[in-house]
């Protein structure tokens, strides 16, 4: 039964929240920050040089994982800096940290720079948690074909997964078929 026409929660509705009180608290506690991460989508795209971007939460935070292939720089602060800018950014501060960064240069697997955030302001429930991994495809070598597959923007595929030398990339467009 649809409910955008009702105007006050069902008692379907009303006992998933008694039954998920726990779930329901962290999703309020987060409102503000998905709120102002949704109106600052582009960020993602933007000015990381991630090619994947998973997230969930748990009982208190919201954690990003962002992964960049290995050869590409790995441009946490240029992200943090404007996730973070007065003006156009969320009101978060980095309350700690932990960075990999100096293991590039030897890292043969890949490593992880860690950043916990929290609202300045110190009565804000909520916190955000990011993950900047560094490393081979976590989805195999295949990764960029399968992305210029659905057509993904040129632009940002060469800043993120550029080809290698010798592979030209493939041409943009469908083969076949409709959407």
């Amino acid at each position: 039964m649809p409910l955008w026409d009702e105007a006050e929660p069902s008692p379907y509705e009303l006992e998933d929240e008694r039954e998920y009180a726990s779930l329901v608290q962290t999703e309020r506690d987060l409102a503000w920050l998905g709120s102002g991460l949704l109106r600052r989508i582009a960020i993602f795209q933007n000015f990381s040089t991630a090619y994947l971007t998973r997230s969930w939460t748990t009982k208190d935070e919201w954690i990003f994982e962002l992964d960049t292939h290995r050869d590409v720089s790995l441009a946490h602060d240029a992200f943090l800096d404007r996730l973070t800018d007065d003006v156009w950014g969320l009101p978060l501060r980095i309350a700690r940290h932990y960075c990999d960064c100096i293991l590039q240069a030897t890292a043969r697997r890949g490593y992880q720079c860690t950043f916990y955030l929290e609202h300045k302001h110190p009565d804000a429930r909520g916190a955000m948690q990011i993950r900047f991994r560094w490393g081979d495809a976590v989805y195999g070598d295949g990764v960029r074909e399968r992305l210029e597959d659905l057509e993904a923007n040129r632009e940002w595929l060469d800043r993120v997964l550029p080809c290698r030398t010798g592979r030209p990339s493939r041409p943009v467009g469908r083969k076949s078929g409709s959407r």
